[in-house]
This record gives structure tokens, sequence and C-alpha cells, in this order.
């Protein structure tokens, strides 16, 4: 059942509810758009227009980008407000929903319900409602791999190296600094007393 506020329970009994089954995660990787132990990072088609994809096991539903929809002029259905339960604990209130997006990732074609956040690194992301309508799946993330059956035909889903994004450890930030690639910007808040 769809989580609303008082405020939109009177109007909510009039308005259709996305079925969603239960309150919308989003892991934190898939907010700013890292690659987790559990995702990998495509390129995608919606039409003409190519978008980064992030397929996140970490999240319960599909999103989509709000700074998609409107470069695209994608149709949103108005929803009562709902809760995105974010990776952290933090409860985020939205509203709205992408029904039907077609989108095209490496040749596989996807047609699913999105619901509207403020991503950010990237444009949508793939959650479990669209893994589990695929069957059965292989999914190997060191490999960066997502094996599938299509009409009765073996699909690779890869991830692009080019878009991946990994929290990295001080240990390998410190050699990378060390071997020239980067920089390091330090940054103090100083706080001072007037009497």
């Amino acid at each position: 059942m769809l989580v609303t506020d008082k405020d939109d329970a009177e109007d909510s009994e009039k308005e259709p509810k996305p079925e969603i089954g239960e309150t919308p995660q989003l892991s934190m990787n898939s907010i700013v758009g890292f690659t987790s132990r559990q995702s990998l990072k495509v390129w995608g088609n919606i039409d003409d227009h190519k978008v980064k994809v992030l397929i996140d096991c970490g999240a319960t539903h599909n999103f989509i980008s709000k700074e998609l929809v409107e470069k695209l002029q994608l149709k949103v259905d108005d929803t009562p407000s709902y809760v995105v339960e974010v990776g952290d604990g933090h409860k985020i209130k939205c509203k709205g929903v992408c029904r039907e997006v077609r989108l095209k990732v490496q040749e596989v074609p996807v047609q699913q319900q999105f619901f509207l956040f403020g991503l950010e690194g990237i444009d949508m992301v793939l959650g479990t409602d669209w893994l589990a309508s695929l069957g059965e799946i292989r999914a190997n993330f060191e490999e960066q791999t997502l094996v599938l059956k299509i009409d009765g035909r073996k699909v690779i889903i890869k991830g692009e190296p080019e878009l991946l994004k990994k929290d990295v450890s001080l240990k390998s930030m410190l050699k990378a600094l060390h071997q020239g690639k980067g920089f390091l910007i330090d940054y103090h808040h100083i706080q001072t007393k007037i009497d």
C-alpha cells in the first residue's frame, strides 16, 4: 500500500494509487550514481536520447531523475505523496510516476514504471521491480555482467567501464595522489567566538 500524508488522504481516495506494495527504497549509492557491489552502470536509450542507467539490487523499485523527465518532457501521472526511504534511513517525500517508460538497454527492451526522484550523476535506476520481471537471471557484479533470457535466447548486459564510479579507500586515494592522478582538497571550517 502506498504511504500518503494525512493532507493527501482525502484526495488519495479519488486518485488511482501506484501499486508499489511497499515503501520504495533506494540505496545511497544509487542517489549519487556510485556503483556498489550489487549494481552495474550502463548506457540506455529513450528514443534517440542517451541516458545513464544504474541497475541496482539495492533499490526496490525503478526511479527516474526529475531533470530527465523535464528534459525529455515525459508524461508524469500525478499521485498522492509517497515516501522513499534512502539507504541512511532518511525518508524523502516525493510525488509523481512515469508509467510505461520505454527504454532500451544494450538492445534489451525495457518497459517499466518509474518513480520520480532527485538523482545525481545518473538518469535512471532499474531496481528489483524490473529484475523480478525478468525471470531467472544471473548477476556477476565483480565482472559487471547480468545474464538473462529474452525470447529463449541468452542475453548479456555488461557494465560500461567508463561509467564506473566507486567509493575508494583512503589507501587507494593516497596511492593515486602519489602517482599524480588527481588532487586533494582539504576543507576546514573555522568558527570564532566574539565576546
